[in-house]
């Protein structure tokens, strides 16, 4: 795997377990939202999901599906990345 490719994947992983760990606080009342590391969070987040918020409302039903969305098209998006950077000339 070359290096670009390699770098591509561990950032769209990375910004997968951002997602994941956005969603999972979420959950938790008890969080600090104007903690640091919770607004970093929601800074980094806040662009990757907010376009699939804007399809998905959560209000509607209650449960905000628009991390396991991102997470999907993230995964969609690496796997394309990754077939396309294989399969160029070295």
């Amino acid at each position: 795997m070359s290096t670009l490719a390699f770098l591509i994947s561990k950032l769209i992983g990375l910004l997968q377990l951002l997602i994941i760990i956005r969603a999972v606080l979420g959950f938790l009342p008890q969080v600090d939202r104007y903690h640091p590391l919770v607004r970093f969070l929601h800074t980094v987040t806040d662009p990757i999901l907010a376009p699939f918020q804007r399809i998905l409302p959560g209000n509607a039903v209650g449960i905000d599906f628009s991390p396991l969305l991102a997470i999907l098209t993230l995964q969609a998006i690496d796997r394309l990345l990754m077939m396309a950077l294989h399969s160029m000339p070295i």
